[in-house]
């Protein structure tokens, strides 16, 4: 009994000692991505072309999304719905979200020529790792202090 009772003690104090470790692997994904990226203020200028190209275009695209899903709400709450004109309205909406799908596709396309394999492999990933990091809560002042404001600006506007 005392031998089950000090392995449970060891294993806790063991298990303990990793959570500071965990919790400082959040930012570490980010400044790691950042550092392999070792992004030049040019790259930024032309990152940001590539952003700015289609930035029109998607912002229409996905806001007349969410007003053909308002419309289609409203159209099931007809009686009878009036399947013809949802059949339309749905088809419209995947037009528009094969829109939005390969400006997407074109973009990570532009962004792997300038870059490279790795780097832009590197930039995928930093997108990722900064969208989660906001998202969960645990993006702190100083995480990402070693890129340009505008460089993480862009971050955001690269989220898929």
């Amino acid at each position: 009994m005392k031998k089950t009772r000090m392995l449970l003690a060891a294993a806790l104090a063991a298990g303990l000692a990793l959570v500071p470790a965990a919790f400082a692997e959040e930012a570490g994904p980010l400044r790691r991505e950042l550092k392999e990226l070792a992004i030049q203020p040019a790259e930024i200028e032309a990152i940001e072309k590539i952003v700015e190209k289609d930035a029109v275009e998607l912002a229409k695209a996905s806001g007349d999304i969410k007003v053909a899903q308002a419309r289609l709400e409203r159209l099931m709450l007809d009686r009878p719905p009036q399947m013809d004109e949802i059949r339309k309205l749905v088809r419209s909406s995947l037009d528009l979200e094969y829109a939005i799908r390969m400006i997407r596709i074109e973009r990570s396309i532009a962004l792997r020529q300038l870059l490279g394999d790795r780097r832009w492999a590197s930039l995928e990933r930093l997108v990722r790792a900064y969208a989660q990091a906001r998202r969960s809560g645990k993006l702190k002042e100083g995480d990402g202090a070693e890129a340009p404001a505008k460089f993480l600006g862009l971050l955001e506007r690269l989220e898929w």
